[in-house]
């Protein structure tokens, strides 16, 4: 993220995409479906298993021990992360993207995935 914010000509030539041909692989090709819906429908049902959790351990009984603080932090940054992961994986695998149609944007969820 160093490179986006305070070296761009850094960034620019290492992610460089100019000497790529985002039509040199046809959408049918990039596309994939099974894996995209795959990846959204996880993502739904673990969140719907996540956010009960962490309302529970948001409880006073469990929020005065310091365990509990520390897992809802941790769960609040994995909810986070997996809708990086999960979720915008899942809808570039269906519309079929590339890094080169979208740098910044799949740069920045990269980072946001990876923490």
């Amino acid at each position: 993220m160093d490179y986006v914010l305070w070296n761009r000509r850094e960034f620019i030539k290492l992610y460089n995409c100019s000497f790529f041909d985002i039509e040199s692989v046809p959408l049918e090709k990039r596309q994939h479906p099974f894996i995209g819906m795959t990846l959204v429908i996880f993502f739904i049902v673990f969140e719907f298993l996540y956010i009960p959790s962490l309302l529970i351990m948001r409880k006073k009984q469990f929020y005065a021990q310091p365990c509990y603080k520390i897992m809802h932090f941790i769960g609040i940054v994995d909810v986070l992360s997996l809708s990086a992961n999960a979720f915008t994986t899942g809808i570039f695998c269906l519309v079929g993207a590339v890094y080169c149609m979208y740098p910044s944007l799949i740069y920045g969820i990269g980072c946001i995935g990876l923490g």
